[in-house]
């Protein structure tokens, strides 16, 4: 059984923060590998607010790695310690304050399946209605734990299976993007969607907990007041993406996603846009 457990950064970065039943998501997407342990240790402090769990997953050497943990990120030593560790190009990092599924192991993001020997990754921002239990049935994918969060990572894996959407093109990543309006459907719905050193971002129509982006570039004057302030530096030639419901700075200039807009991002580069 492979493991699922490590550092991760996948350098295009994403976060996601709502005001009630919070919680944070954190993703990257860079050219180079980067040290994330500056953006992290700001990020795990937003589980002050969201003492439900916390997970962390990267794609890391042809690996897939996760580590989580149904417990205060902003109190956690195992998250400390992960913070001063990774180096990477991608990577997603979560906080839950929960709201459907109790503070258990099983519960905490990320949610991680293989499928044809891929290792796919999750985390989902929103709750879903009650009746998307019935709306969402699976027949291939089945939640351990008992969140709306990973039934509807379950059905998006269902979907890619029975769809043969492995490959990820652009007329697979179509259907894909399909197939998230449906679980939108149900409910409030951010996601992102950890394949390889793909980021696969998708914004819920209602415009909940609205994602903002900012480019960042290894020219200082790209870098942004946050990542300065924190002490995060780029390497040489290297640019990247950080998204965020909630900017980590005021001074620069983000760029709201639209409601229902999915991107797919890779070592630092958008490479494919869908909008309604």
């Amino acid at each position: 059984m492979k493991k699922f457990f490590a550092l991760a950064v996948l350098f295009s970065i994403v976060l996601v923060s709502c005001p009630s039943h919070a919680c944070e998501v954190l993703a990257a997407s860079f050219s180079k590998a980067v040290q994330a342990g500056p953006l992290l240790k700001k990020f795990w402090s937003y589980g002050s607010d969201n003492p439900h769990g916390w997970g962390f997953t990267t794609y890391l050497n042809g690996f897939t790695y996760i580590f989580k943990a149904p417990d205060n990120a902003a109190r956690s030593q195992f998250a400390d310690n992960l913070t001063d560790k990774i180096k990477c190009n991608t990577f997603i990092a979560h906080v839950r304050e929960a709201s459907v599924g109790n503070a258990i192991y099983l519960n905490a993001h990320p949610f991680a399946r293989i499928l044809n020997g891929k290792e796919y990754v999750m985390v989902h921002n929103g709750t879903l209605k009650n009746e998307f239990r019935k709306g969402l049935k699976t027949r291939y994918f089945f939640p351990a734990g008992k969140t709306d969060s990973e039934q509807a990572f379950c059905y998006v894996m269902d979907q890619i299976k029975i769809q043969k959407l492995e490959a990820l093109n652009n007329n697979e990543l179509k259907a894909l993007y399909k197939v998230f309006k449906e679980v939108n459907s149900f409910g409030r719905f951010n996601c992102i969607l950890e394949v390889g050193d793909k980021l696969i971002v998708y914004q819920d129509i209602h415009q909940h907990n609205n994602l903002k982006i900012l480019k960042l570039g290894y020219d200082s004057k790209f870098i942004g007041n946050f990542a300065k302030d924190a002490g995060f530096k780029l390497p040489e030639y290297c640019s990247g993406y950080l998204l965020s419901a909630r900017p980590l700075s005021s001074a620069e200039n983000w760029t709201l996603l639209k409601p229902g807009q999915m991107l797919v991002l890779e070592k630092g580069k958008i490479i494919y846009k869908q909008l309604l």
